[in-house]
C-alpha cells in the first residue's frame, strides 16, 4: 500500500491513452508527459504495480485504474443527453 496523503490533492484528470495507445501503462510512460495529472489507466495486462510505477516516471499525481465494460461510456451519467451535466463522484 502506497502513503496516505497528508491533505487532498488535485491535479487535471489525463486519459493515458492520449500519450501511451493501448492505455494500459504498461510501459514506462516519457518523464514529464502527465507531469501533476491525475492519470486514467485501463485495468489488465500488467500488474497494477507496473501501472503505478510507469505513470509515476511520466509524473503523476496519481493514478485511478479502472475496467471499462464494453460499449460503456466510464462516466454513464455523462452520456446521456437528458442527465444533468454533473456526475456524482464514484469509484
Amino acid at each position: 500500500m502506497g502513503r496516505i496523503p497528508a491533505r487532498p490533492f488535485t491535479g487535471p484528470l489525463f486519459d493515458v491513452a492520449n500519450v501511451e495507445p493501448t492505455g494500459l501503462a504498461c510501459s514506462p510512460l516519457q518523464s514529464g508527459s502527465v507531469a501533476g495529472m491525475v492519470v486514467l489507466v485501463l485495468r489488465g495486462t500488467c500488474t497494477f504495480e507496473s501501472k503505478i510505477d510507469n505513470v509515476a516516471a511520466g509524473g503523476a499525481l496519481a493514478a485511478i485504474i479502472y475496467k471499462q465494460r464494453h460499449g460503456q461510456p466510464l462516466f454513464p451519467c455523462l452520456a446521456r443527453p437528458w442527465a444533468p451535466r454533473r456526475c456524482p463522484p464514484c469509484l
